[in-house]
């Protein structure tokens, strides 16, 4: 299915009455490029296009199944967009010495902005996904949710003043400044988006996990511990398992901690969960 937001024909009309409806056909087919690299590389690994929606700020692919997808797979999907647009760009930059194509150099320079724009660490893009999947799982996602956003806010700050300098300098050009203002508007309620988009995938993981837990991180508490300080803790891949001193050698696992956040909250201690006995033989502590 494929969804037109009114930006998008707003930005269409704007280019058409400036004369430059050429470059938007190439800025679209960039886009284009870059999301239906996403969708091809997610769709190899499985995980079928739902909704492809098409806005002022290009297009966004919605791949609901992608929390099912193993980390090194996810991280394939979401740098399949950059690197099209990477590869593109070289091409062009190739094929305009050859040819000397006014078109190709701008369909390049779309792609080389398109590349490097990607990368940064302000959700939605594809730097603050890949930042999202690796920092999670190392500090926790909802750690990493908390401070991408941060990062995310300072950033479009800067965009917005780089916009308005863009503007005074090149008018009628108030691409960054829209940009800016879009991105810095849309992290207004993003954390707690993001927090519950990671619930969601956390309730899904043990289905991830048919052959048994292969991989757990060990994290030491005390259990006076606030539970919603584990919980920031739990990645994407692999299992969080907790170890309580007063417990002896017996472990709080994550199933265990999720069944308790389901029934009754995040309000409670550690000392509220039921400890697991698990066999050494069954996960590998990284």
């Amino acid at each position: 299915m494929i969804q037109i937001h009114f930006s998008f024909w707003l930005a269409a009309g704007l280019f058409l009455a400036l004369g430059r409806l050429g470059e938007f056909l190439l800025l679209f087919a960039a886009l284009t490029a870059h999301e239906l690299s996403h969708v091809a590389m997610a769709k190899f690994f499985g995980c079928p296009l739902r909704q492809l929606r098409l806005s002022a700020l290009g297009e966004a692919a919605l791949v609901p199944q992608m929390h099912q997808l193993p980390g090194w797979k996810r991280s394939c999907v979401i740098a399949a967009g950059p690197a099209c647009n990477a590869l593109l760009w070289g091409a062009s930059w190739v094929l305009e010495g050859f040819f000397e194509a006014p078109l190709l150099a701008s369909f390049g320079l779309f792609n080389g902005v398109l590349f490097f724009f990607n990368l940064l660490p302000i959700f939605p893009l594809d730097g603050a996904r890949l930042a999202q999947l690796w920092v999670g799982n190392r500090v926790g996602v909802v750690r990493a949710n908390r401070g991408l956003c941060r990062i995310g806010r300072l950033l479009c700050v800067g965009l917005i003043l780089l916009g308005i300098v863009q503007a005074a300098l090149f008018f009628p050009n108030f691409s960054l400044l829209f940009v800016g203002m879009f991105l810095l508007r849309r992290h207004k309620d993003l954390a707690s988006e993001l927090n519950a988009e990671f619930y969601l995938a956390m309730l899904d993981k043990p289905s991830r996990f048919p052959g048994g837990i292969r991989r757990a991180r060990l994290l030491c508490a005390d259990a006076n511990q606030p539970l919603a300080r584990i919980v920031e803790r739990m990645g994407w891949d692999g299992i969080l398992l907790v170890a309580v001193p007063e417990w002896g050698h017996q472990l709080v696992g994550e199933p265990e901690i999720m069944r308790h956040v389901m029934e009754s909250g995040m309000a409670g201690t550690v000392g509220d969960l039921k400890p697991t006995v698990y066999r050494n033989s069954s996960f590998t502590r990284h």
